[in-house]
């Protein structure tokens, strides 16, 4: 499991520097979400696929509120780097750089608003892909 040492310094509403443990904590339990072994079963039932939706869904929100908070994206690289399974390694490097793609908004609506967005992209490309894997079993 990768901690984060320190916290973020940013720059407080009256122009000082600020603390922003925000992003330590988020840092802190994407690495603990990643600790926990993944089984995966493409060949599994529906059931099983939608669970892997909900991960990635739950993966995407994770990410982009540490986007949204600060963290580095070297940060959120390195804790995909030690997660020990080379599926969750590539799906949460590909959702950092995606992630990373997305301005850092300034207020908490905006934050949201990207985060959901973020998560309703990966989600619904998830469900299509079971709903094409459905289609071609028949």
């Amino acid at each position: 499991m990768v901690a984060v040492s320190h916290a973020t310094v940013g720059m407080s509403e009256h122009g000082g520097p600020a603390l922003r443990s925000t992003s330590k904590i988020i840092i802190f339990i994407l690495s603990s979400y990643l600790s926990f072994p993944l089984a995966i079963a493409w060949a599994a039932s529906t059931s099983a696929d939608m669970d892997e939706c909900k991960r990635i869904d739950e993966s995407a929100q994770i990410v982009m509120e540490a986007r949204q908070s600060g963290a580095p994206l070297s940060k959120i690289w390195n804790v995909a780097e030690n997660t020990n399974d080379d599926y969750l390694e590539a799906m949460f490097k590909m959702l950092a750089k995606s992630a990373y793609e997305v301005p850092r908004f300034e207020t908490d609506a905006m934050k949201k608003k990207a985060t959901v967005d973020f998560q309703n992209t990966y989600f619904s490309a998830c469900i299509s892909n079971l709903e094409k894997k459905k289609n071609q079993k028949f």
